[in-house]
């Protein structure tokens, strides 16, 4: 085997741990040592690709937040005490770094998406993922996101190469997977499948009913959010008839009628976010892990996140990374919008609900690549 090919295997497995990380983390998170084997694979992956090309693909963005983000680290280290900015550091340079760097490397797209149904799939049905899901229920659906994602998206590959049992066999396991996790999941794992098909329709799909499909749905769906609670009754109501229960339709009205609300208490978590604040921390943000050091507990939302450790320079940045995002999925290279439309749904979408991004290295993943194809957005249509 060539250096080249050698260096392209490479690549694809760090897209593959970057982007089943969270699987792979709650297949193996019991086993000793677990988290000096992550350091491990990340360390190794990184070396044998930099020792092959014989350089390192970070572009200058990407430079600048990696250095930014270890300024406002450094000012964490001296000013919060709390063992969140520790964990948050290694996080971000075990799996950040991994992130950002391989965002510049081309893999093997239909490589990466089969082996992460392959592995998922596994999981699941031998390696014990169905009891997981039972047991963490909140945690486990997310990280069943990228191996459904991934299982829709790989039958697509081979329907277009004209390999329809293969095509038909993921395809049918896709929707398998996603009939355990709409009976089990969580909510934010129900809305990002949901967000995951509303794009990969949209963006994917070069037909105008589908396109006018896709806009009632969201009209629907806003109906849907403005009378929440009589329709979470009348769809509870009709499952109930044939015996169905939806954990997250039960959850949801179980959470209409206490004390929480429907949001389980965030939105009071989330308007702490905006207490205390003078004209730099709505500017530069108070700082990584502060929220954390007063509060005890992360905002769960991605854009208060960033916020609250960035300010609005944090909000404008990736309100950027979206338009760009946008511009990608409206090309016609039908392999930039499988990537982007499986990163967004499995990892963006849950981090506007719950969970804090660095945990993700799907996130920099996303954003690495995002920023890496800004030219090619600007010159190229």
């Amino acid at each position: 085997m060539s250096v080249s090919n050698v260096e392209r295997r490479i690549v694809d497995i760090a897209y593959v741990f970057c982007i089943m990380y969270l699987s792979i983390f709650t297949f193996l998170y019991k086993t000793t040592g677990f988290a000096y084997a992550t350091v491990g694979i990340m360390t190794l992956l990184l070396g044998i690709d930099i020792l092959l090309s014989r350089k390192v693909g970070i572009n200058i963005p990407v430079c600048f937040i990696i250095i930014y983000i270890s300024i406002m680290f450094l000012m964490a280290f001296l000013i919060y005490e709390i063992d969140e900015t520790d964990a948050y550091f290694k996080s971000f340079i075990i799996l950040g770094t991994v992130g950002f760097y391989f965002a510049n490397r081309q893999p093997d797209f239909k490589k990466v998406m089969v082996i992460n149904s392959l592995f998922f799939s596994f999981y699941m049905l031998i390696g014990g993922g169905a009891k997981e899901l039972e047991v963490d229920y909140f945690n486990m659906s997310c990280a069943m996101l990228p191996g459904i994602c991934s299982l829709i998206l790989a039958s697509l590959i081979f329907m277009k190469e004209k390999k329809k049992i293969a095509g038909l066999l993921f395809f049918l396991l896709g929707i398998y997977f996603l009939f355990v996790l709409a009976l089990h999941g969580s909510r934010s794992s129900i809305v990002s499948i949901f967000v995951f098909i509303l794009i990969l329709l949209w963006f994917y799909f070069d037909f105008l009913w589908m396109k006018i499909a896709v806009m009632c749905v969201c009209l629907a769906t806003l109906g849907f959010v403005l009378n929440i609670e009589q329709a979470l009754g009348s769809i509870s109501n009709f499952l109930n008839r044939y015996g169905i229960e939806f954990y997250a339709i039960s959850k949801s009205i179980e959470k209409l009628h206490g004390s929480s609300g429907i949001t389980s208490g965030r939105n009071i978590i989330q308007k702490q976010v905006f207490e205390n604040l003078n004209v730099l921390n709505v500017l530069f943000g108070k700082g990584i892990s502060s929220f954390e050091a007063t509060y005890g507990t992360y905002p769960h939302n991605i854009v208060l996140n960033l916020f609250v450790d960035y300010g609005l320079i944090g909000v404008a940045f990736f309100s950027y990374i979206i338009v760009l995002t946008i511009k990608i999925l409206k090309r016609k290279d039908q392999n930039e919008k499988m990537i982007i439309i499986l990163l967004f749904s499995s990892a963006i979408v849950p981090l506007l609900f719950s969970f804090t991004y660095w945990r993700y290295p799907a996130f920099f993943l996303y954003i690495g690549i995002v920023l890496s194809k800004r030219k090619q957005i600007k010159y190229k249509r």
